[in-house]
């Protein structure tokens, strides 16, 4: 348990850090996830690989083995199952809102598809199976499912045009990156560490990067200050509180104040390609890390079957006998 603690932690601060190194914050984020759930399969999978001697197991065994270390697992083990459980209520509450709302939308008028298709160069076959429209949003969203779909609010038509079109490209991002679905992921992660820092903090971070991203594709060839004047405008039609109840992605006030910022430096510095050595760089690193940990979580199993050959050979005492 502590070996899968402290991996966790290296591996979440290295997905953070390099996120910040300029590598795609997301999909690091998204990969060290992965590696996190995997990394119990990865390290029994290492001990039919790597030799006894190299194994580092067996310098943990008197902590494994200890009496009170399992005085002192047993209650944070109850504690940490009850925490997943209110996780997991909380998670089934929201995504009981989300097929809610989905049931309750309405198809897209025959105008709106039109119109929907010629923004993003879709069929109008395509637009009716992924777009839809409600009356119990104000802001459009992107909602998982076994096909994602992008619910439009009811007064989407008397949006001005400039807006509803950085909107449509924002949520089509969303919906071309499976947003809603990686969301899902990222919750039920959050859910089964939801007394990890790092761990809501990552995902914090990915949200906001998959909303940078999102506003990056929207802006286009327009004017990166006119999105964010329209970004705030669309922020006020709904409540985040609201965002947050119904929907599993949105942004925070703190993550509003991140994305305009963003927007507002890709005038100032304009788009920077990043160096392929820093793109292939960061995926050997991470790997590398990964198998550090696994290799870490190995267990040494020698002091055992040399306990359990000497049991079997020692004489029996008389009160045995």
């Amino acid at each position: 348990m502590l070996w899968f603690h402290s991996s966790v932690t290296l591996l979440l601060l290295l997905a953070l850090g390099l996120g910040y190194a300029g590598l795609p914050r997301r999909r690091v984020i998204e990969t060290m996830t992965l590696l996190v759930v995997v990394l119990p399969v990865l390290s029994l999978g290492l001990e039919l690989v790597v030799p006894v001697q190299l194994r580092i197991g067996g310098t943990l065994a008197g902590l494994h083995d200890s009496w009170h270390a399992y005085i002192l697992s047993f209650p944070l083990t109850v504690a940490w199952v009850a925490g997943i459980m209110v996780q997991t209520i909380l998670l089934i509450r929201r995504w009981d809102r989300v097929k809610r709302l989905i049931a309750t939308s309405s198809p897209l008028p025959n105008d709106s598809v039109s119109m929907i298709a010629s923004c993003l160069g879709q069929s109008e076959d395509s637009i009716r199976r992924h777009f839809k429209i409600s009356r119990f949003i104000k802001t459009p969203l992107v909602l998982p499912g076994m096909t994602s779909v992008v619910i439009l609010p009811g007064d989407w038509d008397s949006w001005p045009m400039r807006l509803r079109m950085g909107a449509l490209r924002h949520e089509w991002h969303h919906f071309r990156h499976h947003d809603a679905v990686w969301n899902v992921w990222m919750s039920m992660f959050q859910a089964v560490l939801w007394f990890h820092p790092l761990a809501w903090l990552s995902v914090k971070t990915w949200t906001d990067a998959c909303e940078i991203q999102a506003d990056m594709a929207a802006i286009g060839t327009n004017d990166p200050a006119d999105y964010a004047q329209d970004l705030l405008g669309i922020a006020k039609l709904q409540p985040f509180a609201l965002t947050g109840a119904t929907c599993f992605l949105g942004s925070s006030r703190g993550g509003l104040h991140r994305r305009i910022q963003s927007l507002l430096s890709v005038r100032r510095r304009g788009n920077v390609a990043m160096p392929l050595i820093l793109k292939l760089t960061g995926p050997l690193l991470i790997f590398a890390f990964a198998l550090m940990c696994a290799w870490m979580g190995t267990r040494d199993t020698t002091h055992k079957r040399d306990e359990a050959m000497i049991r079997l050979s020692a004489e029996a005492f008389p009160a045995d006998l």
